[in-house]
């Protein structure tokens, strides 16, 4: 043994005890650090002691992916939460709900009812109506905020993708210096990291070179989409979505007028072809066409709107200019159209190639399109459904009275063009003259008559009004169950009366609370006072019983999609939770493998630190010796 063993050995050792305590103190320092991975330094045995072969990064790829895809799956529930929250506060609370509004809007009609000469009733009853058109639109103009934010925050997500895309492919280069030898424990701690970020945004499935070197695609079902691929990068968009328009035949001499474009057909009549291409033709700038022979005329002009190419023969697909408020709305007689609704800031996520992701599995971004598909969209869709119900059928009663001037009623609400019913529900009355509180005739039983019989007036048994008020006429029975109506001189017979059926002349109903008899009659007059009758207002409140809305009343309906909101906000709280224990038990496992125990760290630097002392004495006392030897043998 040479003498100079024992020194080398202690100075290997001492060498070798504080790089193991470097990796140790980094541990420590890293403690906190994101993304941070444990390291270990290998100790190897040599013919001169110890050395460090190498410093190994603590990881599992297993963990690693485990974790991506629990993240994935929880931050998929946050969004949904969030918009449902915002959704129930604004459907549910008093301060914005439609249910007070409607309430208010029928007790008006209600008390109004009570007294159709009142004009603080009246008033009543305008103010009521304005407010509920106005909270109507209120509402509906919120929903489009709430679909204004999610597509600015899918667009903000998609551009953090595309972000952390790029710097995957800059630690991907990194790498690729790194051939042949191990790469630094950092640079694989950032690469798993940005990894870890892209998965809180989308799912996605990665894979490894031989160099650590990462490509990364979209998870079911779009694995076919890259984001990464070495040190390509693939980046998404998002771009307006396109809507069609499905054009049928015009009927000879039917005109059909959207968005500006007004086409007429010729005597023979127009194919679904020819229409479309018309309609074409002018939307991208033709001054008049006249595509197909059996068009009479077309002539107009579209803005706001790009479109494409004709297909499947009778269709135009439409795609609104960024910024543009237009809207395509049919209007006139004619073809049959899916007319595009007007909804704005429509748009779709796209890969590199321009193929549409209708769906994403995971993340965030997957998270806010299915909020929007789920509970937004829907919700802005049935909102327009139930006002354009009522307001149709409100609008409908409200023209069967007689306002105070006593002429036929007309609108009570207005909806504006296009779809957007709810967004553009205004009041149609400009003064309380104007409402139609009262029905359209009166009767007068005849003071001959034997009996007092109690008479009432109902309107729209059919469809035979004419939108005008009735010429008086008169019922005279002739026996208990025969009788004559007589109207502008010409008098007509009629026999099986039922009482408990009444008569219907027109689409006028007449009841009798008792059976008349031979020789009673009764005067149908003309309401052209249009004070003092209740009947229509009294109608037009009846409307919050009706099971016009999908087979529920105004009241069922709108509680109905307060509770789909509210179901839907429980399932993904519960989700959530369920989803944040999955993600904590891979956070555990995870953190198991290459985590920082400051405990354990602690113990291995004690070890280490006294290893180091021990080792640092040893080469002093053998060199020491060593100098004693070199001075007894000169």
């Amino acid at each position: 043994m040479k003498l100079s063993d024992p020194l080398s050995v202690s100075i290997a050792a001492t060498q070798t005890y504080k790089k193991a305590l470097t990796a140790v103190q980094t541990n420590i320092s890293n403690l906190n650090t994101e993304g941070y991975s444990r390291i270990e330094a290998k100790v190897s045995e040599s013919g001169m002691g110890a050395g460090i072969a190498t410093v190994t990064r603590s990881a599992d790829a297993f963990a690693e992916k485990t974790l991506r895809s629990a993240s994935s799956a929880l931050a998929f529930e946050k969004p949904a939460t969030d918009y449902a929250n915002r959704i129930l506060n604004l459907v549910g609370s008093e301060s914005s709900s439609l249910s007070s509004a409607f309430d208010r809007f029928f007790s008006s009609s209600n008390q109004l009812a009570t007294n159709p000469s009142s004009e603080p009733l009246r008033q009543d009853f305008l103010s009521s109506s304005t407010f509920l058109a106005a909270r109507v639109k209120s509402m509906a103009t919120e929903l489009q905020d709430i679909v204004i934010d999610n597509n600015a925050e899918v667009e903000h997500r998609i551009d953090e993708l595309n972000g952390f895309s790029s710097q995957l492919s800059a630690v991907n280069k990194q790498l690729l210096a790194f051939t042949g030898e191990p790469p630094p424990p950092s640079l694989l701690d950032k690469r798993d990291l940005i990894l870890m970020k892209m998965s809180k945004l989308a799912k996605i499935d990665a894979s490894y070179d031989a160099n650590g070197l990462a490509s990364v695609t979209l998870s079911d079902p779009n694995q076919s989409v890259n984001l990464v691929s070495k040190l390509e990068v693939y980046n998404l968009g998002v771009e307006p979505q396109p809507q069609v328009i499905d054009f049928g035949a015009l009927t000879a001499n039917q005109t059909l007028s959207i968005g500006g474009i007004t086409i007429t057909a010729g005597g023979s009549g127009a194919t679904a072809a020819e229409v479309a291409g018309a309609f074409d033709s002018l939307a991208n700038g033709a001054s008049g066409d006249a595509t197909g022979a059996n068009i009479a005329s077309a002539t107009g002009t579209l803005t706001g709107f790009t479109t494409s190419a004709i297909t499947n023969t009778d269709q135009v697909t439409f795609t609104r200019v960024a910024g543009s408020s237009a809207t395509l709305s049919k209007s006139g007689t004619g073809a049959s159209a899916t007319v595009f609704s007007g909804e704005k800031n429509t748009q779709k996520v796209v890969d590199a190639f321009g193929n549409e992701i209708s769906t994403f599995s995971g993340g965030t971004i997957g998270g806010l399109i299915s909020a929007k598909a789920s509970v937004v969209t829907p919700l802005v869709v049935n909102l327009n459904t139930l006002t354009n119900t009522f307001v149709t059928r409100a609008n409908s009663q409200h023209k069967s009275g007689v306002n105070a001037s006593g002429t036929i009623g007309g609108d009570l609400f207005t909806t504006g063009a296009g779809t957007n019913y709810a967004e553009n529900m205004a009041v149609a009355l400009s003064n309380t003259n104007e409402i139609a509180a009262s029905g359209r005739l009166y009767i007068i039983p005849a003071a001959s008559n034997s009996s007092v019989i109690n008479t009432s007036l109902t309107y729209g048994h059919n469809d035979s009004w004419d939108g005008s008020i009735e010429a008086e006429f008169t019922i005279n029975f002739t026996s208990a169950t025969a009788y004559t109506i007589t109207q502008g001189g010409s008098s007509t017979n009629y026999t099986g009366f039922d009482q408990a059926i009444g008569i219907t002349f027109g689409d006028v109903k007449i009841s009798f609370d008792s059976a008349p008899a031979s020789g009673h009659s009764f005067t149908i007059s003309p309401n052209t006072t249009g004070r003092g009758d209740n009947n229509n207002i009294t109608e037009l409140s009846n409307i919050s019983s009706e099971t016009i809305f999908s087979g529920k009343t105004l009241r069922e309906y709108y509680i109905n999609e307060v509770g789909k909101v509210a179901t839907y906000n429980d399932l993904s709280k519960m989700s959530t939770e369920a989803k944040q224990v999955v993600f904590d038990s891979a956070m555990t496992a995870k953190d198991q493998v290459s985590g920082v125990n400051l405990d354990e760290e602690a113990a291995e630097l004690v070890r280490l630190q006294q290893a180091y002392l021990a080792s640092a004495r040893a080469m002093q006392v053998s060199n020491k010796i060593f100098e004693e030897l070199m001075r007894v043998a000169f």
